[in-house]
């Protein structure tokens, strides 16, 4: 380049020109002189200080030529008290730098270029954290992912419903928002009408089903396709869609006069009209009548079957849970408040969710399929002979039987030692949970034997 005769001029005030490490140099041509300039070192050696010295190496492309408009540094390297530090590659535009408003401009591009590379590194940052949320989001996703089938399952079985009651279109996109929009009340709660079906369904033993064959026949051609023939799965049907059936409402309970602790049919199966039969217990007796049709021989019965069997399936559940034969002020201990450790409940609530959540929590992983499993591992060894009584039934069904037991058992443990306010922890969990356990066990027993009753 000193052969091309390339002028370098220091400029006055050199030190004021100096920041963040960046030097600026005035390069141009000789007047009227223009050259192709490849790759190109300019070395220079500037005492600044006693003992510090500054190397430059610049190398340029392109044309340069006197007064160009764009000066482009490729790449710089400098040493300052033998250290080799590295630059960003910097763009420098205007015209010839021989003049201190230029460098002036040119250090005002840079710090434009500094604020605007931090800016660029926020917005990445930010990326990152969108990612990070993006992922968790994600991964609650995951999470629920059981929780979102089931309520899947439960629109398609609405819609088969609808459709059956010849429904127009706009009726149903209605209903499906009001489902997954409307809180619903769940009878045992979801995981225990999921355990009871599970247990009446289920293999006792290798190829043993507690399930009669001409019983499992009727239950997977009665079952929709895409219930997989797993009556579980849609075991709480009957809850979700009250909002639909509203008649269907006071078929999940019996109110019972307030601490007589007994059941009588005639007495207290009626709804709040004072309508009789409409109770858990008549529910039970009128959709086991429908389903004894099954049989008839009738290529078309006049009751819509499917539907029986999961109410059917569910009510057997509902008799169960002992709130669900409460009493009448109460309204079966919806109306007691109460803390479950540290947070607010119902009565009613703890009794649908509460000690069967905290039980597969606590000893169980978190996988209620563990606690299906210990059931009904009591069932053929610990509870074998009380098993074998539960199945007994002079009749079809014996809801009756089950109310009257269910009565007892809210007395005796769901009502005992609360009142208003009560703080329930340990003490009233671990008593109670196995006698949750015992009524989820007879649930699943007496559902089965009913089935095989009706089936056959």
């Amino acid at each position: 380049m000193a052969g091309k005769g390339v002028k370098m001029e220091k400029r006055k005030n050199f030190r004021d020109e100096i920041k963040e490490g960046m030097e600026i140099w005035e390069i141009g041509l000789e007047e009227d002189e223009e050259d192709e300039v490849g790759d190109c070192t300019i070395e220079l050696g500037v005492e600044i200080e006693e003992d510090i010295v500054l190397k430059e190496k610049a190398c340029f492309g392109d044309f340069i030529h006197k007064n160009t408009k764009i000066q482009k540094y490729k790449n710089i390297e400098k040493k300052v008290a033998g250290r080799d530090i590295w630059y960003p590659e910097p763009t420098f535009l205007g015209s010839s730098m021989a003049d201190g408003t230029r460098s002036k401009e040119i250090m005002s591009l840079l710090a434009d270029e500094k604020g605007q590379r931090k800016v660029m590194q926020e917005q990445i940052e930010n990326m990152h954290s969108a990612q990070e949320s993006i992922q968790n989001t994600v991964n609650v996703l995951q999470e629920n992912q059981n929780g979102i089938a089931n309520t899947l399952g439960v629109v398609d079985a609405s819609i088969k419903a609808i459709q059956l009651c010849k429904i127009h279109i706009p009726s149903i996109i209605i209903i499906i928002a009001l489902l997954l929009c409307i809180p619903m009340v769940h009878g045992w709660g979801v995981d225990g009408h999921l355990i009871t079906c599970k247990i009446a369904q289920k293999k006792m033993v290798l190829f043993q089903s507690r399930l009669s064959k001409a019983a499992a026949d009727a239950v997977s051609q009665l079952l929709p396709g895409y219930a997989s023939n797993d009556l579980s799965s849609l075991c709480s049907w009957a809850d979700h869609v009250k909002f639909r059936y509203h008649w269907s409402s006071a078929l999940h309970y019996i109110d019972t006069p307030d601490n007589l602790c007994t059941y009588q049919y005639n007495r207290d199966c009626k709804d709040e009209d004072g309508i009789p039969n409409r109770c858990v217990a008549g529910a039970i007796n009128n959709y086991t009548n429908q389903l004894l049709t099954y049989n008839n021989g009738n290529s078309v019965s006049q009751y819509n079957l499917t539907e029986a069997l999961l109410f059917l399936s569910h009510f057997i559940g509902d008799i169960h849970q002992p709130l669900h034969v409460g009493f009448t002020s109460d309204r079966g201990g919806n109306t007691i408040d109460v803390h479950w450790y540290t947070r607010k409940a119902v009565l009613h609530h703890v009794w649908d969710d509460s000690i069967i959540e905290t039980s597969v929590e606590r000893f169980y992983d978190s996988d209620v399929n563990e606690l299906i499993n210990t059931l009904q591992k009591n069932i053929t060894t610990l509870w074998s002979n009380q098993a074998k009584a539960w199945e007994t039934c002079s009749k079809t069904t014996c809801p009756d039987i089950y109310a009257s037991e269910g009565i007892k058992a809210a007395c005796a443990w769901a009502y005992k030692g609360v009142t208003e306010g009560s703080i329930l922890e340990d003490d009233y969990f671990l008593s109670r949970d196995p006698v949750v356990n015992l009524q989820l066990a007879q649930g699943g027993v007496r559902l089965a034997a009913t089935l095989n009753r009706v089936f056959g």
